[in-house]
């Protein structure tokens, strides 16, 4: 991901080998969800998303650490992201 630390807007790249259904959320450190980024089937291949540092409802999340998980079939990953204001 890129920028991190980041301020509004951050990308999310993912590479995936084969296709598969994929889940893409925003976590807060105490481990509620923040935001869904997608939940659906991708084809192989490079893939971006963005967040812009809002939550589901739209509101715009306070600085600090999130965690950004991928979840396939197979796989799971989490990275660190830091949002500054």
């Amino acid at each position: 991901m890129y920028p991190n630390p980041f301020n509004p807007n951050t990308t999310i790249d993912i590479k995936l080998e084969k296709n598969s259904a994929i889940k893409l959320c925003i976590y807060n450190t105490s481990g509620r969800l923040v935001r869904v980024i997608t939940d659906r089937f991708l084809r192989a291949g490079l893939h971006s998303f963005a967040w812009n540092g809002v939550d589901r409802n739209g509101i715009p999340a306070a600085s600090g650490v999130y965690l950004i998980r991928l979840q396939t079939a197979a796989h799971q990953v989490i990275r660190q992201a830091t949002l500054l204001k």
